[in-house]
């Protein structure tokens, strides 16, 4: 490491806001974003800031690419608690946290630093993980550190007037803001954020797909096949009810594929339990789905953890359909043109359908989820299916050189 930040002729990037690589989403962005950034700067380092480095060093396929404990999101309580309270309370903007601190230490050896936190500019994860987000931003340009919000959703923060007002602030300041989808873009130029933002495209449209690396041994083909994966944060939220309601919920929607179709179904967990990030992820939930199904006597296979996101994608891509909560295995299917139903409890997951296929009709609020809500959906999608796969074999190319653009546009601004 030491040697790396010695080298004023190759100064490496500062990745910092991405999750760990067992949030199969955040390995594909930070995967292709390698990529990307390599495409314009070939043998740059990368410093990767980590929540599970000594899990996803191991894992890392990539050269170059070092990872270094930080947590952008930490756990109740911690310093950005304070920060956030100091706000909320005093209206004072004040970083004490340990995130900010990291991006003050390694920026100023850093050629830029790229934040990708997709959907944390905005109020998805509260005030809390905007204005943490927003530190990053701010500890980087104090430094005077090119700073860029890399392929994000910009959330509406009209709740929070103050907070959008510092907010669109900070945007204007940023080296450049790239946006993932026209949603964001137009929102930006409504708040008179402008000369710096740029429409791209989310860099894991970018993933190839790899066929698993051992055999599923499924019983039925894939192609016969529709996937389903319901978020294990979903089941956390009690906007459904207890654990124990959405699994039910869960098990419930399965089997009304199952009776509706005539399909198999596969179920697809995404973001993978690991010791130390066990309250949102997929692996325990699905595991608990299955055993729900099985009680009824009902045995529906579970593709393994171990898949990597570029794994998931070959999967998803052979099936007839996906119903799918997790964000970025819906980009896999997607831009694998499979139809998807879109799960979704933000702005990204319409905006995403509404980028791709010009219309929303496919995504459901997971609030508004029940069985007879999905079947309105998924039948709709098979009737359509044809239609859909055709739209998104012309737009995905598209969609692909959106996300190339967000290196051209990142070289453009290192090299004035």
């Amino acid at each position: 490491m030491s040697e790396l930040l010695r080298s004023t002729d190759n100064p490496p990037f500062l990745f910092v806001g991405n999750g760990p690589y067992a949030n199969r989403g955040c390995e594909a962005i930070a995967k292709t974003t390698v990529r990307i950034v390599r495409d314009h700067f070939p043998s740059a380092p990368i410093i990767y800031a980590s929540e599970m480095p000594d899990y996803d060093q191991p894992d890392e396929t990539e050269a170059d690419v070092t990872h270094i404990l930080c947590r952008c999101m930490p756990g109740f309580p911690s310093r950005l608690d304070f920060s956030v309270w100091l706000y909320q309370r005093l209206h004072l903007l004040k970083d004490f946290t340990r995130a900010g601190e990291f991006v003050r230490q390694w920026a100023p050896r850093c050629r830029a630093v790229l934040s990708m936190g997709g959907d944390l500019y905005g109020l998805s994860y509260g005030e809390r993980g905007l204005i943490q987000y927003l530190f990053l931003g701010e500890a980087a340009l104090a430094v005077r550190k090119p700073f860029i919000i890399w392929c994000a959703t910009i959330g509406r923060l009209e709740s929070v007037p103050r907070l959008k007002k510092w907010a669109m602030e900070h945007f204007r300041k940023c080296t450049l803001v790239l946006v993932r989808e026209n949603y964001s873009l137009e929102y930006l130029y409504s708040n008179g954020v402008r000369d710096n933002v740029r429409l791209v495209a989310d860099p894991a449209f970018l993933l190839e797909p790899a066929p698993p690396k051992y055999p599923l041994l499924l019983e039925r083909p894939l192609s016969e096949t529709i996937g389903f994966n319901l978020s294990g944060g979903y089941a956390t939220s009690g906007v459904l009810g207890s654990y124990r309601d959405v699994v039910q919920l869960g098990a419930d929607c399965v089997e009304r594929i199952l009776e509706q179709t005539g399909m198999a179904v596969v179920l697809v967990p995404h973001v993978v339990a690991t010791p130390v990030s066990l309250s949102d992820n997929d692996t325990i939930f699905h595991c608990l789905l299955r055993e729900a199904l099985m009680a009824r006597g009902i045995d529906v296979p579970l593709i393994p953890s171990w898949l990597r996101s570029w794994e998931i994608k070959w999967v998803l891509g052979q099936l007839r359909a996906y119903v799918g909560s997790r964000f970025h295995s819906t980009i896999s299917s997607f831009s694998s043109c499979t139809p998807t139903v879109s799960l979704t409890f933000s702005e990204k997951g319409p905006a995403l359908n509404e980028f791709l296929l010009g219309t929303t009709k496919f995504a459901i609020h997971y609030a508004k989820l029940t069985p007879e809500a999905l079947m309105d959906k998924l039948n709709l999608l098979l009737e359509e299916e044809e239609t859909v796969r055709s739209k998104l074999r012309t737009r995905i190319p598209e969609v692909q050189a959106l996300s190339r653009l967000a290196g051209t546009y990142l070289a453009e601004v290192l090299r004035r």
